[in-house]
């Protein structure tokens, strides 16, 4: 923060959001960092959900962070999407079917962003979670090599999926291409968007002689869905807690109709 500023300033109008994270800006980052807190208080959001994207996730944790040293009061209640993935698994509040994917062989990539970019800064990756919910939702799953904190870079990181430099940056997912291609796996799971376009558009046009899917780790959930019908019981008291919901909001969803 500059001298004789009490708070983050807002970037000027225009200005890209990765003005904040892809060019170290920290003012930017907690700038966007609190815009976030603001709304989440504003609207009595009683838990936030960190996304998919690695960048968006590991940035905002940075600014919110700068945030709340400013002022405790910024502290917001947060889950990362493995961690309430999980949650909605054990708990039984979705089921899956591992036959939706039957007859192929699925493998993890270990982000940097959700691995050990936050076990160094925060002191927890996310390695075990996202191939506990895998191994729910298929029969074959193998690990490739090396991985967890040790994993390969997909060569997206640090502004470079964006960027100009596209043979540069297949260049330096190439290591994680042979690391796919050696697993034998037929379907990529991964949990970074960035990863995500890198490894499914990028990599293969430089890589195409070992054909593989890609999918979001949500992505694999969704798929393999067991898809129940609500009783009446159970749809009258859906009804009646969305009703209440939106009372407690204070929405009016007639208004204008």
């Amino acid at each position: 923060m500059r001298p004789g500023k009490t708070g983050p300033s807002l970037p000027p109008t225009g200005r890209p959001w990765i003005g904040g994270l892809f060019t170290g800006n920290y003012e930017y980052m907690q700038a966007f960092a609190q815009r976030k807190i603001d709304f989440v208080k504003e609207h009595r959001v009683k838990r936030m959900i960190m996304p998919d994207c690695g960048g968006g996730s590991y940035g905002c944790r940075v600014g919110m962070k700068a945030c709340v040293h400013q002022n405790p009061d910024n502290e917001i209640n947060f889950i990362y999407l493995y961690e309430y993935l999980v949650e909605l698994l054990q708990s039984g509040r979705i089921k899956v079917d591992k036959g939706a994917n039957a007859g192929k062989v699925f493998t993890w990539h270990d982000s940097c962003k959700h691995g050990r970019e936050l076990e160094r800064h925060f002191g927890k990756g996310y390695y075990e979670e996202p191939r506990w919910i895998i191994q729910q939702c298929v029969d074959e799953f193998v690990d490739m090599h090396p991985n967890r904190g040790n994993a390969f870079c997909c060569g997206a990181g640090g502004g470079m999926w964006p960027g100009p430099y596209e043979a540069e940056s297949a260049y330096q997912g190439r290591m994680k291409y042979e690391g796919i291609k050696n697993s034998a796996a037929n379907v990529l799971v991964v949990g970074c968007s960035n990863c995500h376009d890198q490894l499914m558009k990028r990599v293969p046009k430089y890589c195409p002689d070992y054909p593989y899917e890609v999918k979001y780790i949500w992505e694999l959930v969704a798929d393999s869905l067991i898809m129940e019908p609500w009783t009446d019981e159970e749809i009258a008291k859906g009804e009646a807690e969305g009703k209440a919901q939106w009372e407690r909001l204070g929405v009016d969803l007639d208004a204008g109709s």
